[in-house]
């Protein structure tokens, strides 16, 4: 849990690609200037690290994890973000729980080969 400069600042949860850890997105995270507008929580999912673990592993199951974490540390509301997989999962919660979103982003790698594309000419 990285806290902003004040105790109440809006919420964001990320997640982190499958096999990456939360620790290498702090520095990202607390140097960027966030830190002024948002607390940030970077999460594993399931039976990643030291997160929970269960046989049951997919994006649903996953979205209810984030569900009860935010239960557990009474968030109500929060912008939602992710790299790779860690984005599919705050998509997943961003879809099913809209009223307790207030943002998704996701840091991926494009579908397309951009080395093709008119605006990478």
């Amino acid at each position: 849990f990285l806290e902003g400069q004040k105790k109440d600042l809006p919420n964001l949860l990320f997640f982190p690609e499958l096999l990456d850890s939360p620790s290498n997105w702090v520095p990202f995270f607390g140097q960027s200037g966030i830190l002024d507008y948002r607390n940030v929580y970077i999460l594993n999912p399931r039976n990643v690290g030291n997160s929970d673990r269960n046989p049951t592993m997919n994006y649903l199951a996953m979205a209810d994890d984030v569900l009860r974490f935010m239960y557990e540390q009474r968030i109500s509301t929060a912008t939602l973000g992710g790299h790779g997989i860690g984005a599919k999962v705050a998509l997943a919660f961003a879809c099913l729980n809209n009223e307790r979103t207030t943002g998704y982003f996701g840091i991926d790698s494009s579908p397309m080969d951009q080395r093709f594309h008119e605006s990478f000419k």
